[in-house]
């Protein structure tokens, strides 16, 4: 008889500890499938999210502020093949390489000056393709700080001109085909 419980003691401890097992087992696993949703609107990654794609774990966000308090210009004039309508990383990379092989001050420019911002400790800031600049202008009320006046994007058309957009509140939206030597607007994003 005392053999008998000590048996059934040592069953219940063994089933007690595989049960604890298993629990935490689960709770490792799901901690580890769980997923976080982003939403437009959401302070995230140091700004404001202004697109989210269908998984809601990819999408762009917009710096809170403008680079400056003034206006910059988009560049210097000439073919930097920084035409891509909806890759601003790629179009601001494309800028920034131009302005190191023609050997010109590039912080002066609203590309480079996307390129070197760090803020709340991300770096990966560019600045927005039209499409992407379009996007924001949709979005503008949420993401929020803009001025009434010509946003740059990172798309040039043709040697000296740039699409840009003139942010103006409930308006709709107007694309503008400006010159490269205008000064602008600039307002960085980044991926996430």
């Amino acid at each position: 008889e005392t053999i008998l419980v000590q048996n059934s003691k040592v069953t219940m401890k063994n089933l007690l500890c595989v049960f604890i097992f298993l629990i935490a087992n689960y709770y490792v696993y799901s901690q580890d499938t769980i997923s976080t949703h982003h939403f437009v609107g959401e302070e995230y990654g140091g700004g404001i999210v202004f697109y989210v794609d269908n998984s809601g774990q990819h999408g762009l966000i917009a710096h809170k502020r403008d680079i400056t308090l003034d206006k910059v210009a988009w560049g210097t004039n000439g073919i930097t093949n920084a035409t891509s309508t909806t890759d601003g990383l790629e179009n601001t990379q494309l800028i920034v390489n131009y302005s190191i092989q023609k050997n010109v001050n590039p912080t002066k420019y609203a590309a480079c000056g996307c390129d070197s911002v760090t803020s709340a400790g991300y770096s990966e800031w560019y600045l927005p393709a039209i499409d992407e600049l379009q996007m924001m202008y949709n979005n503008q009320t949420i993401i929020g700080n803009f001025r009434i006046g010509d946003y740059c994007s990172s798309t040039e058309y043709g040697k000296y001109n740039v699409c840009s957009i003139h942010f103006r509140p409930h308006k709709s939206i107007q694309f503008f085909y400006n010159k490269v030597a205008k000064d602008y607007y600039v307002r960085c994003i980044r991926k996430f």
